[in-house]
């Protein structure tokens, strides 16, 4: 399985899932449209209950994107050994920071569009306005970072066996073709010894994607790192 049919296996999951809860708790009288829109913890837990579900293909996906940048760059930088250890972490933090993002977006999402219908709407209505939270632009945005979520797995691969082999000095690579971020652009041929975090923005990251740095600079990155002779 690819990224691509991952990350929308997880938002047709997220679409069911919350369509599911909002129609269980309205049949049971549990919850009005007022409750729905102000008591949010139902969807939390229906997010992070389909996320749960899907993580285990996400973390697969992250290991073996890292390993096989690792097996690509290894070899060039005499850093023979894959570091399993280190694609594990790495995976780890970063369906960490996916469930963080994907989840607060869509969170937003739901939230909006229960809030631009009236409270003496039909259950039909709600789930309508629930699902058409899941528009266009939303899924274009998932689609998007399923896309650079593949690039982070690789950098991370590559960054290990950097650190692994002989290369002393890295330089951020920020794609120039004017639609990235002004901090990247800014960022983009400073020198680092291996280990040093680069400085982009606020954020301080060893390489583009760093599950440890802010959500801010990392997610939808499409960055890179090089090794530098300087």
């Amino acid at each position: 399985l690819g990224y691509g049919k991952v990350f929308d296996d997880l938002l047709r999951g997220q679409i069911d899932t919350v369509a599911e809860r909002i129609e269980r708790d309205i049949k049971k009288g549990r919850r009005r449209l007022q409750h729905l829109k102000v008591r949010t913890q139902w969807l939390d837990n229906a997010l992070e209950d389909t996320f749960a579900k899907h993580r285990d293909p996400i973390i697969d996906l992250y290991e073996a994107t890292f390993r096989g940048a690792f097996r690509n760059v290894g070899p060039v930088v005499k850093a023979e050994r894959p570091d399993a250890v280190r694609g594990g972490i790495y995976a780890g933090k970063a369906a960490n920071r996916l469930e963080q993002i994907l989840c607060t977006a869509t969170k937003r999402q739901v939230l909006r569009g229960l809030s631009e219908i009236p409270s003496d709407a039909s259950t039909e209505e709600v789930l309508a306005a629930a699902c058409d939270a899941f528009d266009a632009r939303h899924i274009s945005r998932v689609k998007t970072i399923a896309k650079t979520e593949s690039m982070g797995a690789a950098n991370a691969g590559a960054y290990a066996a950097y650190s692994l082999g002989n290369v002393s000095l890295l330089e951020w690579a920020a794609t120039k073709d004017g639609r990235g971020r002004s901090h990247h652009a800014e960022a983009h041929g400073q020198i680092r010894a291996v280990g040093t975090p680069f400085e982009v923005g606020k954020s301080r990251l060893l390489y583009p994607h760093d599950p440890d740095g802010d959500v801010a600079e990392t997610v939808c990155c499409r960055c890179g790192v090089v090794p530098s002779d300087e």
